[in-house]
């Protein structure tokens, strides 16, 4: 089988990787077929239709992040044939759902870069100079919605980790949580958090410049 898994938390980076995959197999003049998770077919149907064996199509799977090891396993079971199938997962995998994909399958992850997490763990109270510098480095790699994705997530975890909720992450990332845990109160961390969110919905109705709306959450927070 022709098989390729893009996975990572590196957003932007799977997208581009998508779209050359995509645009190489429009040259070969294949068919995409997208599968639609909204949709009554099971994977396993959607991948062992007619034209699976014809050739003419190339299948692609961009919204199945929930599929288990066990689930994967029973897909495989059943599939054969020689069209490429793109499995795209927003996510870094696991090595026990890796493994479960055949033999010779073309595995890319796309990992964020070290600036990234430089700027999530130097993101606390006191340290605005050196955060708006770190973000003005990021801007040049990654689109300020996605920066916005990340901070968003980092923020509440900060606040699980707080409230003493944060479950199901290793101890490693916990405690590189604590540092900046401890620099906030509960209440700064769910006001920024608001803030996020007014941010990214004024972006998206125009109303305002995302990466200035991120410079001033910083500056008005972070002092």
């Amino acid at each position: 089988m022709n098989i390729t898994v893009i996975h990572g938390e590196n957003i932007p980076a799977i997208e581009l990787a998508y779209k050359e995959i995509i645009l190489k197999l429009k040259k070969e003049n294949l068919t995409i077929d997208k599968y639609n998770p909204d949709s009554k077919t099971s994977i396993s149907e959607f991948l062992t239709s007619e034209s699976l064996f014809e050739g003419d199509k190339a299948f692609v799977l961009d919204d199945v992040d929930s599929l288990t090891p066990q689930e994967l396993e029973k897909i495989f079971k059943v599939v054969s044939g020689s069209s490429p199938i793109i499995f795209l997962f927003n996510k870094k995998l696991g090595k026990l759902l890796l493994d479960k994909f055949p033999k010779g399958t073309l595995i890319q992850e796309m990992k964020l870069t070290e600036n990234i997490f430089t700027f999530l763990d130097d993101f606390y109270p006191g340290n605005a100079k050196q955060v708006i510098r770190l973000l003005s480095n990021l801007l040049e790699t990654y689109p300020p919605e996605f920066i916005i994705a990340l901070l968003s997530r980092h923020m509440k975890d900060l606040y699980l980790l707080k409230t003493g909720n944060l479950k199901g992450k290793e101890s490693w990332k916990i405690a590189k949580l604590s540092k900046p845990a401890r620099m906030f109160t509960e209440d700064k961390i769910i006001k920024i958090i608001k803030m996020l969110s007014v941010a990214d919905i004024k972006s998206k109705k125009s109303e305002g410049n995302l990466s200035d709306l991120l410079d001033h959450i910083i500056v008005t927070n972070l002092e």
